[in-house]
């Protein structure tokens, strides 16, 4: 590259990527929410913890019953200490809810 010459990779903004060869499914739906354990995993993020509560509210006000649990799983969670963390919450829901917000 010449000094003071920029170069931009310009990329497709259809999200057309392929999966990796290790890459699952998402699992399909639950038939319905009442009685399930619900894992609500907080990465840390700053606006996850503003949309918790108001997620949390509107699950049990939808689903009567339900069980939920919040677990913090930061980003910045060395990964032999997160992988582990994960499968625990894994054996401990039905399914996940995962707060990305920023």
């Amino acid at each position: 590259m010449n000094k003071g010459q920029t170069i931009l990779e310009v990329l497709s903004p259809r999200g057309n990527v392929e999966a990796p060869p290790d890459a699952r499914p998402a699992s399909p739906r639950l038939p319905g929410l009442a009685g399930k354990r619900i894992a609500v995993i907080n990465n840390g993020k700053v606006g996850a913890g503003s949309l918790l509560p108001f997620l949390l509210d509107a699950l049990e006000r939808r689903a009567p019953g339900i069980e939920l649990r919040v677990w913090d799983v930061p980003l910045a969670l060395p990964l032999e200490t997160r992988t582990p963390l994960l499968h625990d919450i894994a054996r401990n829901s039905d399914a996940a809810i995962a707060l990305l917000a920023d």
